[in-house]
């Protein structure tokens, strides 16, 4: 008996130091796969890398600083915000936002909140639609002013009022100053951020018992566990997904009943705050990818790597479910009252307006820079 609780010892220790010594490996192996993995990528056709106006070898450093190594912070009432972060192409800060060559002294301010297409995916801080407005400006003779983007990844109307109102709070927004709310692709509703369910799972030890906190932290931690990561990863693809209490962000779904009434509230929302607060805010319907502007012509041979809920994954289907569902969308949130539809930005380009299945390409971002900037210019003075 004594020599069989031996042996059984012996074979549990063992089998504890390989697993100890599998998840060290994994922890070596890892960055040096991802490194070569990506050291002759090509993560965007010829025809995107032509309206990046990049070479291919900054193409992939934009691909890497936007997808790679770039991360997501926790911020209060918001959840998640876009952590800083200094790179080539792709820059920012927690006072001002993604990166706008901005002069010293402004004369007025503008602030964008928006998602993911507002921050600008896939393209370099100098095209996003905050950028380009900016040079709107100036070049309409509006010089000293300075514009702000505050978009987020997978942010919708409701994060970017919390945002808006933080803002408001810690006094960053002033009396006078010009708001935009870029709003529609992402709109679902009453819906999840990109990390509700784990902040959900993440809160639940601090209400136990001392001595049962580790019932609620083990599956954490089994969960963090590199071979437990590669083994999920693995999974997926084969299209085994063993973990589905994950917050997918903005993922493609039918659309929900309460989608016009969300939209519609966070306008309302955003009116009454400023309008008492003197603040100029503007609520502008987006144009949706694949409804307006010129799309891509086939999906074959287009590499849509990454991109967060339409952008890129081989899950979300096929380009004329896209159409279908960001149609639907689209046709319930024009008839909100008191945003201002500038879908029709697009109608006037000739070339590709994305450089992924979700975002805008440099060239589309610029004109809808220029028709923000028609909407509101009477009231610039």
């Amino acid at each position: 008996m004594i020599k069989f609780l031996s042996d059984t010892i012996k074979i549990l220790l063992i089998t504890f130091i390989l697993f100890i010594l599998l998840n060290v490996i994994i922890v070596l192996t890892w960055p040096i796969y991802i490194n070569n993995k990506f050291k002759d990528y090509s993560p965007y056709s010829s025809e995107i890398i032509k309206n990046l106006k990049m070479s291919k070898k900054d193409s992939l450093q934009l691909y890497l600083e936007t997808w790679i190594d770039r991360s997501f912070s926790y911020s209060q009432f918001l959840e998640h915000v876009e952590s800083e972060t200094n790179g080539k192409f792709v820059n920012i800060s927690k006072k001002y936002g993604r990166k706008v060559e901005n002069p010293k002294t402004c004369k007025k301010r503008f602030f964008f909140y928006g998602g993911s297409t507002t921050w600008g995916y896939n393209v370099a801080d100098y095209q996003t639609i905050p950028a380009y407005f900016l040079k709107v400006l100036i070049n309409n003779d509006y010089d000293y002013n300075c514009v702000y983007n505050f978009g987020g990844g997978s942010y919708f109307s409701t994060q970017e009022n919390i945002r808006f109102q933080k803002h408001l709070l810690t006094g960053k927004i002033k009396k006078n100053d010009f708001v935009f709310f870029l709003d529609g692709m992402n709109e679902s509703g009453f819906r999840k951020t990109r990390i509700t369910d784990f902040l959900t799972e993440a809160f639940k030890p601090s209400n136990q018992k001392f001595w049962e906190m580790y019932k609620f932290t083990f599956v954490t931690f089994i969960k963090s566990l590199p071979i437990t990561q590669l083994s999920s990863r693995l999974l997926k693809r084969l299209k085994l997904d063993i973990d589905k209490n994950v917050s997918q962000a903005g993922s493609i779904k039918l659309t929900p009943d309460d989608l016009l009434s969300v939209y519609q509230t966070n306008i309302n929302i955003r009116s009454g705050i400023c309008n008492i607060e003197k603040i100029n805010c503007y609520s502008f319907l987006q144009p949706f990818a694949s409804v307006h502007g010129v799309d891509f012509t086939t999906r074959d041979g287009v590499k849509l790597n990454h991109g967060d809920a339409l952008g890129g994954a081989p899950e979300i289907g096929k380009k004329g479910d896209i159409n279908k569902e960001l149609t639907q969308k689209y046709n319930i949130l024009k008839n909100a009252k008191g945003k201002i539809d500038i879908t029709s930005a697009l109608d006037s380009q000739k070339i590709l307006s994305l450089v992924d299945a979700a975002h805008y390409s440099p060239e589309a971002n610029k004109l809808i820079a220029e028709r923000i900037f028609l909407e509101i210019k009477e009231n610039l003075n």
